[in-house]
């Protein structure tokens, strides 16, 4: 999402333990900003010190990907202003790294054997079928904020495409919307029979147990909110 992308392409198998890919058509990254990505205590989403107290992105490459990395056997191949970049990051081994021209830009990210190496994780792991429903209220938190992008997915052998839309088409594919109310700073959408609300500052899906039996209260139903505050006033952390 924050390469800009217009069309994702997920597929998990066995809710993530046999696989997670997961490709897009965005901006790609460089060669010197993919090897930061996987390194640790690194990021290539920000540019000066001031980026910290307006933070835009949805997060910091090399955090996650370095733990991603250390979780399983990992590739990734990413394409940028014609140059493409594949690593192959096996357990206990050095990366593999090749280049070769493209002409099309993104980046794609397979990530297999989840935990194989470190089996001690499992036991902190749900039923397939509970981490699966896990799965999908969290992607579903993603198609409701970005209804501009194209998300296919595949979990296991269950196909499903939402195309590029409105807002107001995208969270009519998942709910009945009774009312709506919009000002400067909000939108909300009143919905019929759901069995949560759903909060969204900057378009960052955030749990808020307080604020959302407030008004659910005050509106008699559940609802999906989305606040629109200036970058300097979000701490992210909280």
């Amino acid at each position: 999402i924050d390469a800009l992308s217009t069309e994702i392409t997920l597929h998990i198998e066995q809710s993530g333990l046999s696989k997670i890919s997961v490709e897009d058509n965005g901006i790609g990254m460089s060669q010197e900003d993919v090897l930061i990505a996987f390194s640790q205590h690194t990021t290539s989403k920000i540019t000066h010190i001031f980026d910290l107290f307006q933070i835009k992105s949805f997060g910091f490459r090399g955090e996650a990907l370095f733990s991603i990395k250390n979780a399983g056997n990992l590739f990734c191949q990413t394409a940028h202003k014609g140059i493409q970049t594949s690593l192959n990051f096996i357990q206990y081994q050095e990366p593999f790294i090749q280049q070769e021209s493209t002409t099309k830009n993104g980046t794609k990210i397979v990530l297999t054997d989840l935990f194989k190496y470190n089996p001690v994780r499992l036991k902190f792991l749900h039923s397939i079928q509970k981490e699966r429903k896990k799965i999908q209220h969290i992607l579903l938190t993603f198609f409701l904020s970005h209804p501009e992008i194209h998300f296919k997915v595949q979990l296991d052998e269950q196909f499903s495409f939402y195309p590029g839309t409105s807002l107001k088409e995208r969270i009519e594919n998942f709910f009945v919307v009774e009312d709506f109310i919009e000002d400067s700073i909000q939108k909300i959408f009143i919905l019929k029979n759901s069995k949560q609300s759903y909060i969204y500052v900057n378009n960052r899906y955030i749990i808020h147990y307080r604020l959302a039996k407030f008004l659910e209260e005050k509106l008699g139903k559940k609802f999906i909110l989305f606040l629109t505050i200036k970058g300097e006033e979000l701490d992210i952390n909280v």
